[in-house]
């Protein structure tokens, strides 16, 4: 299950892409929280973390954390950042 934490606005500011030194702006910002058992919260990080790579250029990681209990124990929680082109939005949330 999956539900917004919040989402804030920052239309038409500037930021700088530290890669390609080219100005870049951002429509929007949503930050999602996903409540999954322990057992399954790895599968669901990775999950998302391959969805991300297979849109190669239109899909950044930002930061991806992952803190396991112990053997068989699963997840203790995870984290993952990404940037996700506008267009290729809707088929990223989809999937």
């Amino acid at each position: 299950m999956a539900r917004s934490a919040g989402s804030d606005s920052a239309v038409n500011e500037p930021a700088t892409d530290t890669q390609a030194g080219m100005p870049r702006r951002i429509a929007e910002v949503q930050r999602w929280q996903f409540e999954v058992a322990p057992e399954r919260l790895q599968s669901v990080w990775e999950n998302h973390r391959e969805a991300c790579t297979a849109l190669a250029n239109a899909c950044e990681i930002i930061q991806a954390n992952l803190a396991l209990r112990g053997p068989d124990q699963g997840a203790r929680s995870a984290n993952l950042q990404l940037r996700v082109a506008r267009d290729q939005l809707d088929g990223f949330l989809g999937r």
